[in-house]
């Protein structure tokens, strides 16, 4: 980390780096002391300003912090290290290298926002621009494009699914390509309900995110859930399920789903992994050939139910 990196941007203006006289008064007058990637940061440049963005002297952020306007909304701990232009200001928690921006006119914490990963990367990757001002998909880089590409992908499954039939070769064997899964024979629906386990990872079932540091999970986070397409789960949710499998309009105990809803749920909640899955390789993660959600959604596509990890009808 070196003062150069910040000397190189348009329009940063830098101040003197701060000594260790002023980073000791500051951790002695402040509620907590300064957390390590600030005070990194402060032995640089003793404040730094990009339009207006603005991290304050350590002097300032003492004054700013011990002014306690925010103390009733934030943390005791909580450390007004600039701001992010008007009504907007950065902080920082006690120990915590993340900045922040919230709401200062009035304070109001339900506005708390993750806004950089250290006080150095919202000048270095973000330009000292705050959250109102970035492009959408500013952390990862090539994401945006990306999404365009698995939402296409996506639609194409969904498609594939209903030319195919949900269910519609249940009973058949297995495509060669799917042999490696064990295949029951299901005789009724009583088999198909699958367990608590299976339902609540297809749910929470997301690729490790293709970049490091909070701001890029948080990012990739945002973007699983912008893959989601309302309409296609409407249409998955309305197409017919083959008739089959028996007892299909029989109602679950628990949740009033009938056996119809389910299948056509896992379907969805199977092709939106497999989608999510792609997304992370198009933006360089890790390659699983024998990544589970890729393969219950050929089983999907395949025109069968999966009713576990390893097994189909």
């Amino acid at each position: 980390m070196t003062r150069e990196r910040l000397e190189n941007l348009t329009g940063v203006i830098l101040g003197s780096p701060a000594d260790e006289v002023a980073l000791a008064v500051a951790d002695a007058l402040a509620p907590a002391p300064l957390p390590p990637a600030l005070r990194a940061f402060l032995t640089i440049c003793d404040g730094a300003q990009a339009g207006g963005v603005e991290v304050f002297s350590a002097e300032r952020i003492t004054q700013a912090t011990n002014h306690g306007a925010h103390s009733w909304q934030l943390p005791a701990d909580t450390l007004v290290i600039g701001t992010a232009g008007p009504g907007r200001a950065l902080i920082m928690g006690a120990g915590q290298d993340e900045v922040h921006e919230v709401d200062d006119d009035p304070w109001d914490a339900r506005t708390l926002e993750l806004t950089a990963d250290t006080p150095l990367d919202l000048f270095v990757r973000h330009r000292g621009m705050p959250l109102q001002d970035r492009a959408p998909w500013s952390v990862i880089p090539g994401l945006g494009a990306a999404l365009d590409v698995t939402r296409a992908s996506l639609t194409r499954d969904v498609e594939a699914l209903l030319d195919t039939g949900i269910a519609s070769r249940v009973g058949e064997p297995l495509p060669l390509s799917l042999r490696g899964l064990r295949q029951l024979d299901v005789a009724s629906g009583a088999r198909l309900p699958a367990s608590d386990e299976y339902h609540m990872f297809l749910v929470n079932y997301r690729p490790d995110a293709p970049a490091t540091g909070p701001s890029a999970r948080k990012e990739w986070e945002q973007a699983c859930e912008a893959i989601v397409s309302a309409a296609l789960h409407d249409r998955i949710r309305a197409a017919p399920v083959s008739a089959v499998i028996d007892a299909i309009g029989s109602v679950s105990d628990d949740d009033e789903m009938t056996m119809a809803d389910t299948v056509r749920s896992s379907a969805w909640l199977a092709l939106l992994g497999k989608t999510r899955d792609e997304l992370a390789l198009l933006l360089g993660g890790e390659d699983h050939g024998d990544a589970p959600l890729r393969q219950l959604a050929q089983v999907i596509l395949a025109g069968h139910v999966p009713v576990s990890l390893d097994a189909a009808i």
